[in-house]
């Protein structure tokens, strides 16, 4: 036996190894040197079945687990080798370093430590302490070794690096882009440095520096995760979408057991508000539910699984997913606000409102919860309360990217004699309408002040809004969202927040008349094309929005849901319905043996002069909650609207006191589901089928639900 052998044995405290395991040893790490893994792991395991307490060949063996991703086994390896040899620091790091690997970082600050206390000059070992302290949350004391590690190493780039990490988790992000930046001088090379440093110039407002560095990132390691993880982040914010959901899919494809790369591609995914496409939902989804599956009782997860499934329609999955989220974090305003658009939706309307005041309890500054507490203020009747808060959509996450950053101040009710006056459309069709509604008296104001009213709407309201307001300057928009605007107006003033300053009190809602008119010739010209239907009630039909989602879907109705009125004696169908493909209408019509009448030449969405004209010749329109409703009642033209109990626009009235041409059949909890209160609207046309439109207004008697 030679003087190495004993000094072996001495070490291990065991019986002497056997010289043919020694052999084997030897043999083992030469293959390990080599880069000859299976060898040398089947070698390794030859000299444990000869001596089973050899430390060097555990501690080797656990090292290849360790390069081959074999982290568990790795740890129990490394495990047994520092109980054969426990004054052996490198064994110490190593096993510190696997299980800081494995993300357990209170167990790996323990033999870290001990390594520390047996060699204490050992820059490699206090860099992992830094990073075990690090992912504890231990900032201070995490920066300390890594000032250490610098000082006994300066030239050590990973503790340059460890440094920033440090600093950027403690909030000091110029300097943990300066430590970045010293980590890369070393070693340019260093890809964790280098997106770490796109990282923090993200968060410092630098999208290109941080696009920039991530890129290089990625050249160096085109498969990198989590380069490719906050490239997708730093591309959304630039609104480069399709670019980012790209990056994003690829992180997650390479990092399939990486939670972060599932959460924030599906939170990208989720965040399109209206999120128009199902299979992108779907998508969204499966990615949330894989990151959770991966990291249970994650709030931020949870939370975006409920957004999902709230936007999918399953509302009481998203409220049990919602309250889950709040239960580990119950000062969580944003999580406190998709709960209680959910218990909204589900017509809890007093718990709903108790929740966006403890949103607002949480944060003060939450837009989307002021806007929303404004809403139900208003469905209550509380004007008063209602209208400050309607006024916080415009710093929401739906409206804020609209607003138009005019020079001129915002009108609040001023005096305008000798000045002029910018009112702008906001939201959808319907809300411009909606809130023109309010015009007519706004132009008779402006005029008796010796003022001046200049209104920018959609191109396809212009002509309408233009008949409606003599004398007024009607045009389309003269600027994008965000973009430089004219300074060819006194004030300006965005159309929603002129029910606010007009009628403030529900007894200021007087009226409601149609203001609205379609142009002659072609009023004329569809009054000649409906003429050939021949005797009966022509009703205008229209079933749903075209923003078709889940959670929307309450709402709406299906055309087969219509049958009730499509196949009553007497009555001449016309749909209204925009965004309509002929395979949704024909099996309808086929299942019932009816005819809606349609014409390929009118284009329903973006033709209102068209569209206004022909619901000058109908009788009656009944219609889901859109645009439709209110042209037609914009029009003077009696409109039934199937809709909710808790709209905000019905005032707390019942009705909705904007057009006095307008009834509601509302759905209720306790009430008809949608779809039945178009059975309602037909029971109510069995005595009315063959009648003109004048007998269908005023609106249905009281007793009716309508």
């Amino acid at each position: 036996m030679n003087r190495n052998q004993r000094r072996l044995d001495k070490k291990q405290g065991t019986a002497p190894v056997p010289a043919a395991a020694q052999l084997l040893f030897s043999q083992a790490t030469q293959h390990h040197q080599a880069g000859r893994l299976a060898e040398a792991e089947a070698a390794y395991r030859q000299v444990l079945a000869q001596a089973p307490r050899h430390a060097d060949a555990l501690y080797l063996l656990g090292m290849v687990h360790h390069q081959t991703g074999r982290h568990e086994a790795a740890a129990d390896l490394l495990g047994k080798a520092v109980a054969a040899q426990g004054d052996a620091a490198h064994m110490q790091a190593a096993l510190g370093t696997v299980l800081l690997t494995l993300r357990r970082p209170a167990d790996a600050l323990a033999p870290l430590q001990r390594a520390l206390a047996l060699k204490p000059d050992q820059a490699e070992t206090r860099n992992t302490v830094g990073n075990a302290l690090k992912d504890l949350g231990r900032l201070d004391e995490a920066a300390t070794h890594y000032g250490q590690a610098i000082a006994l190493k300066p030239d050590y780039a990973n503790a340059h690096n460890g440094l920033g990490s440090a600093r950027q988790a403690q909030g000091h992000l110029e300097e943990a882009a300066g430590h970045y930046r010293r980590a890369l001088a070393l070693n340019p090379g260093l890809v964790l440095a280098r997106v770490n440093l796109g990282k923090t110039l993200k968060a410092l407002g630098d999208l290109a520096a941080a696009e920039a560095e991530l890129r290089q990132a990625l050249a160096l390691d085109a498969t990198h995760a989590d380069a490719l993880n906050n490239l997708g982040a730093v591309l959304q914010a630039q609104d480069r979408m399709a670019e980012a959901t790209a990056c994003l899919r690829q992180a997650a494809a390479l990092a399939p057991g990486d939670a972060d790369a599932h959460l924030n591609l599906a939170r990208l995914l989720a965040s399109d508000l209206l999120m128009r496409d199902p299979a992108l939902v779907r998508e969204a989804l499966s990615h949330a539910e894989r990151a959770l599956a991966l990291r249970p009782g994650h709030a931020a997860t949870l939370d975006t699984l409920g957004t999902l499934l709230q936007r999918l329609g399953r509302l009481t999955e998203a409220e049990r997913h919602f309250r889950a989220a709040l239960a580990l974090t119950p000062q969580d305003a944003d999580i406190l606000y998709n709960l209680a658009t959910t218990v909204q939706a589900l017509a809890r309307q007093e718990e709903a409102e108790a929740l966006y005041r403890r949103a607002l309890d949480a944060d003060p500054n939450h837009a989307d919860a002021r806007f929303c507490l404004g809403t139900t203020r208003l469905a209550a009747g509380d004007l008063a309360s209602g209208w400050p808060g309607y006024g916080a959509r415009w710093r929401g996450r739906q409206l804020a990217p609209f607003w138009r950053p005019f020079p001129a101040p915002q009108w609040r009710g001023e005096g305008l004699a000798g000045k002029r006056l910018l009112v702008w459309g906001e939201q959808g069709l319907g809300d411009e309408i909606l809130f023109a509604s309010l015009l007519p008296d706004l132009h008779q104001r402006v005029a008796a002040e010796g003022g001046q009213l200049v209104v920018e709407c959609a191109p396809r309201l212009v002509g309408l809004f233009g008949r409606a307001l003599p004398g007024v300057v009607v045009r389309s928009p003269t600027s994008a969202p965000g973009a430089p605007t004219l300074s060819d107006m006194d004030f300006h003033l965005p159309m929603g927040s002129l029910p606010g300053l007009l009628r403030p009190r529900l007894a200021d809602w007087q009226g409601g008349a149609p203001f609205l008119t379609p142009r002659d010739d072609l009023a004329a010209l569809w009054r000649s094309r409906l003429a050939p239907l021949g005797p009966g009630l022509r009703v205008g039909i229209s079933w749903r929005s075209g923003i078709r989602r889940g959670d929307r879907d309450g709402a709406y109705t299906t055309l087969a849901d219509y049958a009730p009125v499509l196949t009553l004696p007497g009555l001449i169908p016309v749909t209204l319905q925009y965004s309509a493909p002929e395979e949704e209408v024909r099996p309808v019509e086929r299942a019932l043996g009816v005819t809606l009448h349609r014409w390929p030449d009118l284009d329903l969405r973006e033709d209102m002069e068209g569209v206004a004209a022909l619901m000058a010749g109908l009788d009656l329109v009944i219609t889901a909650p859109t645009a439709v409703g209110e042209l037609a009642a914009a029009l003077g033209v009696p409109c039934w609207r199937l809709g909710t109990d808790h709209d905000w626009s019905m005032l707390g009235t019942g009705a909705r006191p904007w057009f006095n041409a307008m009834a509601v059949i509302p759905a209720a909890p306790q009430g008809p589901t949608v779809p039945g209160c178009v059975a309602l609207a037909a029971q109510r046309l069995l005595t009315l089928a063959g009648a003109r439109g004048d007998h269908l207004f005023p609106c249905p008697p009281a007793e009716l639900p309508i």
